[in-house]
């Protein structure tokens, strides 16, 4: 739906699209395996539906969350709200690596 919203022009500087489901307090190891997939497949499908299009060159994807995760799994194998945060740039525009800086704080 975001691809062609942006094939037919609308005037939307920002469109946000929505994933629920990363919130694993416990037992995140299968979850983040569906869920990762999932992610995959959706930017997989928009990536190539904006290059069908013409628009990934002037296109950006960003990935956010509202809150962080703590680095370090807790006694359920999940991880609790923290100031960790990964985020995941894609354009047909951006040169491909990792960029930014790695802290890690260990309380």
């Amino acid at each position: 739906m975001a691809a062609s919203l942006i094939d037919a022009g609308i005037d939307a500087p920002v469109l946000k699209l929505k994933i629920d489901g990363f919130d694993t307090h416990e037992n995140q190891t299968w979850r983040h395996h569906s869920l990762l997939r999932n992610l995959a497949k959706g930017l997989s499908g928009l990536r190539k539906a904006l290059m069908r299009s013409g628009h990934w060159e002037d296109t950006l994807i960003m990935t956010y969350s509202e809150f962080g995760r703590q680095a370090l799994e807790n006694e359920t194998g999940g991880t609790d709200h923290g100031t960790a945060a990964l985020h995941f740039v894609m354009s047909g525009a951006l040169e491909g690596g990792l960029w930014g800086c790695i802290q890690i704080w260990m309380i």
